[in-house]
C-alpha cells in the first residue's frame, strides 16, 4: 500500500494523489550501480610465483644433469671411497675418463682388456682390505673429510694437457687435487690417513685422474 507524501491519503496506481493532486513519486527499483576495481597486485601472489619458477628452474637443472652428465669432483671422491669401503675395483675403474683406461689397454704390455685392469686392482683391494680388517676388525666402515682441494692454474692444466697428449676426445676444462682424509673404523679401533686424489674435468664431467693412491 502506498501513502501520499502530501497528505497521508491511501494510493492505488494513481500518478496524483486523488485528494490533495501531489505527485505519486515513481516506484520502479533503480538498479544499484556497482562500481567494479581492477584487482590489486598481490606481494604474496608474486612471491608464490616466483618461489615456484625457482622450483621449476632447479627441476630443469636436476633433469639436466642427470641426462647430459654434470658429475661433480665432491661426486667422484665420494665414489671412490665407497669403492674402497665396498672393495669394489669397477666402481673405481668407472670413475677413470674410458680414453685411459682405452690408452692402457692398447698398449699392450700389461692388459689385453678393461677387465684386466678391474681384476688387477680387485686382486689389490682384497689384499688391503684383509690387511685392514687384520687392524681394525671385520664389518669396518671407512668414512672420509676432505681436507684441502687445490684449483690447477692455467699452467698446471697446459701440463696436464702435455702429459695426456691427443688422448682426450673432450677438451680439460678444469683439474683439482683433493687432500682427504680416509678414516677405517672396527671392532678393534680405528686407523686413519691421508691421501691426495687428482681430479680432471672433461666436458662437464669430473674423472679420477693419475697418481691418486689408496694407501692407508
Amino acid at each position: 500500500m502506498k501513502y501520499c507524501t502530501n497528505c497521508g491519503n491511501a494510493l492505488g496506481d494513481e500518478k496524483f494523489c486523488t485528494k490533495c493532486g501531489t505527485p505519486v513519486p515513481d516506484a520502479s527499483p533503480v538498479p544499484n550501480q556497482v562500481s567494479i576495481e581492477p584487482p590489486k597486485s598481490s606481494n604474496a601472489a608474486i612471491i608464490i610465483l616466483a618461489a615456484a619458477a625457482v622450483i621449476v628452474i632447479a627441476v630443469i637443472a636436476s633433469i639436466c644433469v642427470s641426462i647430459f652428465g654434470g658429475r661433480s669432483y665432491k661426486s667422484v671422491i665420494k665414489q671412490y671411497v665407497k669403492g674402497i669401503e665396498k672393495c669394489d675395483a669397477e666402481r673405481i675403474v668407472d670413475l677413470l675418463p674410458q680414453e685411459l683406461i682405452d690408452s692402457a689397454v692398447d698398449g699392450g704390455i700389461s692388459y689385453d682388456d678393461e677387465d684386466d685392469i678391474i681384476d688387477e686392482l680387485q686382486d689389490y683391494l682384497d689384499t688391503f682390505t684383509e690387511n685392514l680388517e687384520d687392524s681394525v676388525g671385520t664389518k669396518m666402515k671407512i668414512s672420509y673429510k676432505i681436507k684441502t682441494v687445490e684449483d690447477y692454474d692455467e699452467d698446471d692444466i697446459k701440463t696436464i694437457k702435455m702429459a695426456y697428449g691427443d688422448e682426450f676426445d673432450k677438451e680439460i676444462k678444469d683439474a683439482k687435487s683433493a687432500k682427504v682424509k680416509i678414516i677405517a673404523s672396527g671392532k678393534y679401533g680405528e686407523e686413519s690417513t691421508d691421501i691426495y686424489i687428482n681430479l680432471i674435468k672433461l666436458g662437464g664431467k669430473w674423472y679420477l685422474s693419475s697418481g691418486t693412491g689408496i694407501y692407508l
